[in-house]
């Protein structure tokens, strides 16, 4: 999306951001030279009990030539500290991975070099986002040793997000350095902000800016925490915005340029206008018009959802830039900004009042107003105001399989701007939890023994539905039936076995997506005597370890709301009948309810589970109701059914 953006900005005359790495005439980099102090170093006064130190960290930036330098000393403290022999590094589109070196170094100084291959996997995967990465492993790693590793990262695309020294790490750190040369052609200045209340700054030299800092504490984050990044120690560069006397008057500046943009880009096309009236027909129900055109816009190949081209590729597959919203039309294919682009004009044509809206993505970090930069409000959604309606409705057409109606979480509950009023910074609304459902279905035959068989049939509607489908794009079906298995087994007992057996609604941006599975869980129930003991809820939502700690610092995050239901029926084995069932529990806060009940239905045990939960940003001070209300989902989700043999069938199995 920022490529779109930043390509669409250079139209519009208006200053790029940043990205890179080190003097190029450096290369090959040289280690660092290992002291006798390094190898005796056994502790850390200040990260008493650390599993591992982090002795030194450099990140060089290259802006002219579009590459970045990293460098990474630890030693491992203990024998906790040797998991830091795994590395992983985030490689996004775009970007390669050069020069790479890793060695390690024992207590005596003798040196393992790294000489097995590194390999290229998703590394983080998140609602809604995936990272790829490299990985390996340092081999020969003990307590004592230094690890280390350098490389070299390039881009290739030459409109870059803004750079950001990040400071704080997850392992308390002796010595850092910190390298920016910034691209000054055209009279371009560099700007920065730092994490407030910290001492220093950069230097600045010869269009150079540069930083040491020493002994800067471990990041310690919390469970449910906002993007880290926003509460880490940092550095924040970005182009423009130093020339301009306000944030307020940036915002509305640069937003006026886009505006002027956007405008020509929609244009007045009367090819469009002799499309829009085709995809309308006789209809006369705004709501209905654009319902049809939402639909034609979403049909239009998503260049945004396949796989990065190369300037090779795209000349070998004969793309070309479109300039505007007819040439949309024209090509049958765009990027996610073409089309919301045209979704707009289409609805302007048709008498609607629609805009452009440029949205922050709350992905990674959340918008900040002081940070004088474009590059934040990176993605692009619609707005409309329907006659007679009281309030806005956002809409997504430029994300694949998006349904009407339905905004990408990433792009809800953040800041974003109106086109149509250039520098009034809106706050794009989220959804509630009906949005976003996760429904669970299984019925189960109870074997004597505790083996419990049976089917689980796993429902997502609207927003749930929307990241699975996307999540879809980067595998093939083999793939996909893979990672469906495994999301299910992870709410399973871990010896539990599951198979897909079928799955529906992969194509269309509307019904519901649901995936059928065969399911053995060995031992389900334990046996107590002539009792079986079954927990009361089956499929474990992964959550009981949530806000178990007692005090909060930061805020509490959920990506979005959600809600999840769950109906479970077992039916008993002969000779088994029901003594003890547990309590009905309910609980409620004004944004979340929980309930769990289970009851006999003749021989089926049926257990139902009830979970809505509507918010998404909570101060801390919401800490204690907020772990009260998981804590007796804990309870309710661990309680217990209790089944008792007949002593006819007890005496039967004893014969």
């Amino acid at each position: 999306m920022r490529t779109i953006l930043w390509k669409w900005l250079g139209c519009a005359a208006v200053v790029l951001a940043a990205a890179g790495y080190l003097r190029a005439t450096d290369l090959p980099r040289p280690w660092l030279p290992v002291t006798p102090q390094d190898l005796a170093l056994k502790e850390i006064p200040d990260a008493a009990g650390a599993e591992a130190v982090q002795m030194y960290y450099a990140d060089e930036i290259d802006d002219v030539e579009h590459d970045e330098f990293f460098y990474s000393r630890m030693k491992v403290l203990n024998e906790a500290g040797k998991q830091r022999a795994n590395v992983e590094i985030a490689v996004f589109p775009g970007t390669s991975i050069h020069e790479l070196e890793a060695r390690t170094i024992h207590p005596d100084g003798s040196i393992v070099p790294f000489s097995e291959s590194s390999y290229e996997r998703t590394i983080i995967k998140g609602k809604g986002f995936s990272i790829r990465g490299k990985t390996f492993a340092f081999p020969e790693v003990t307590t004592g040793s230094i690890i280390e590793y350098k490389y070299r990262l390039h881009r290739d695309n030459k409109s870059y997000p803004d750079q950001t020294w990040i400071i704080q790490n997850d392992l308390y750190t002796l010595k850092e350095h910190f390298w920016f040369r910034y691209d000054g052609r055209g009279g371009r200045k560099v700007a920065w902000k730092m994490t407030p209340g910290f001492p220093g700054g950069p230097v600045e030299h010869s269009g150079i800016l540069e930083m040491e800092t020493e002994n800067i504490p471990a990041f310690q984050k919390e469970e449910l925490m906002p993007p880290e990044e926003n509460y880490k120690l940092k550095v924040q560069f970005f182009y423009g915005g130093s020339e301009v006397s306000s944030s307020s008057s940036y915002w509305y500046e640069y937003g006026s340029l886009l505006t002027q943009y956007f405008r020509y880009f929609i244009g007045d096309s009367k090819e469009v206008k002799r499309v829009t009236a085709e995809i309308i027909g006789k209809e006369t129900d705004p709501e209905q018009k654009l319902r049809k055109i939402y639909a034609r816009v979403q049909d239009i190949t998503n260049l945004s959802y396949e796989h990065h081209r190369s300037g090779q590729e795209q000349k070998k597959e004969h793309l070309k830039k479109n300039e505007n919203i007819e040439a949309v039309l024209k090509h049958g294919y765009g990027e996610t900004g073409d089309i919301t682009a045209l979704f707009v004009g289409m609805a302007q044509t048709a008498g609607i009042d629609a805009s452009v809206v440029l949205a922050s993505s709350r992905t990674t970090k959340i918008f900040d107003k002081g940070v004088l930069s474009l590059n934040q409000l990176d993605s692009i959604i619609a707005r409309v105001n329907l006659p007679g309606d009281t309030k806005y409705k956002y809409l997504d057409p430029g994300t694949r399989f998006c349904p009407y109606g339905t905004v990408r979480w990433p792009h809800t509950a953040t800041t974003g701007m109106d086109m149509k009023r250039p520098g009034d910074l809106i706050q794009v609304p989220g959804f509630s939890y009906d949005t976003a459902i996760t429904g669970r279905a299984g019925t189960f035959n109870l074997q004597p023994d505790g083996e419990l068989k049976g089917t689980v049939i796993l429902s997502f509607t609207g927003i749930e539905a929307l990241e699975h489908r996307l999540a879809t794009l980067e595998t093939d079906e083999a793939g996909r039936n893979k990672d469906l298995e495994q999301e299910l087994k992870d709410r399973l007992p871990k010896d539990s076995v599951v198979k897909l057996t079928d799955s529906q609604g992969w194509a269309t941006a509307t019904a519901p997506l649901s995936a059928t599975f065969s399911v053995t869980i060995p031992a389900f129930a334990s046996a107590a005597g002539k009792r079986l003991l079954l927990p009361a809820v089956l499929l474990d939502t992964g959550k009981k370890t949530r806000l178990q700690a007692t005090t909060r610092k930061y805020p509490i995050y959920f990506n979005y709301a959600y809600a999840e239901t769950d109906k479970l029926i077992i039916t008993l084995p002969d000779g088994y009948s029901l003594e003890n069932v547990p309590e009905a529990v309910e609980a409620k806060l004004p944004w979340a309810k929980y309930a769990r009940a289970v009851k006999m239905n003749g021989k089926e045990l049926v257990m139902e589970r009830l979970l809505q939960f509507n918010g998404i940003m909570f101060d801390p001070a919401t800490y204690p109701e907020l772990k009260t209300f998981f804590n007796k989902i804990n309870a309710g989700d661990e309680s217990q059914s209790v089944l008792r043999q007949s002593p006819a069938e007890a005496q039967k199995s004893a014969n």
